[in-house]
């Protein structure tokens, strides 16, 4: 028995040359992503617009086109994100809490996203008399604004000209007389008379335009699904992140 025990003491005694080596752990940390629900801020009594949107449109597109994000390669030049690192991991509001639990995502995500190291995307749509600006905004870890994204529908406004009338008038001059043979008989004929009516002399044209106003058309702008797709396609292909 005190053999045995002697045994387990000393089994995995490092050796003279092994005493005092590191070990050394190699941690990989994931991009992560999150996207914050759509802001929408209306600047305008006008009720006829359109701007409705569903809040995690953003995160729906961002998933689908995060991968077209370039990485450094520490050398002065970017890479597609997937070439040498894992594909970017984006959360919204409901599914960050699997991944981060410690704060508060709803009430503050910008704070939450620098206290654990990852990016923030915030995503406003700014409407008012004239257009709607959809700007998506992407945050690092300390921040710092690292890539925009911007998509516009403006208000169209056309200038329809009233009807004007046209009049057509033609003046022919006097008839003449052509003759022609009628009435013949054995030795002679006597000639017959017939109106015909000379080619027109001239065409007057009259234009009366009408004292109305032109019409106004308005075509207001709204709030289109294409609108945050562009606007988060923009953004994600200009993203260049400094990871090392």
């Amino acid at each position: 028995m005190w053999l045995l025990f002697c045994n387990l003491l000393f089994a995995n005694e490092p050796e003279g040359n092994d005493v005092g080596a590191a070990i050394v752990v190699e941690a990989s940390r994931d991009i992560e992503v999150y996207v914050a629900p759509i802001e929408v801020i209306i600047s305008t009594d006008i009720e006829n617009i359109e701007a409705e949107i569903d809040s995690n449109t953003a995160f729906a597109y961002s998933s689908m086109y995060s991968h077209n994000a370039q990485v450094s390669t520490g050398r002065g030049s970017y890479e597609p994100i997937e070439l040498n690192h894992d594909k970017i991991k984006v959360y919204n509001e409901d599914t960050i809490v699997y991944a981060w639990e410690d704060c508060n995502y709803k009430l503050k995500p910008l704070k939450c996203s620098i206290e654990n190291s990852h990016y923030y995307l915030e995503t406003t749509v700014h409407v008012d008399d004239n257009e709607l600006i959809i700007r998506a905004m992407l945050f690092d870890q300390d921040a710092q604004v690292v890539a925009i994204g911007t998509s516009r529908n403006g208000k169209i406004i056309k200038w329809i000209k009233q009807q004007e009338i046209q009049q057509q008038q033609t003046i022919y001059s006097q008839q003449m007389n052509q003759s022609t043979q009628r009435n013949c008989g054995t030795s002679s004929c006597t000639p017959a008379q017939a109106s015909v009516p000379n080619s027109p002399m001239s065409t007057v044209t009259t234009n009366k335009p009408k004292e109305e106003l032109p019409l106004k058309w308005v075509i207001p702008h709204r709030l289109l699904d294409k609108n945050i797709q562009q606007a988060m396609l923009l953004m994600w292909c200009s993203t260049k992140l400094d990871l090392y």
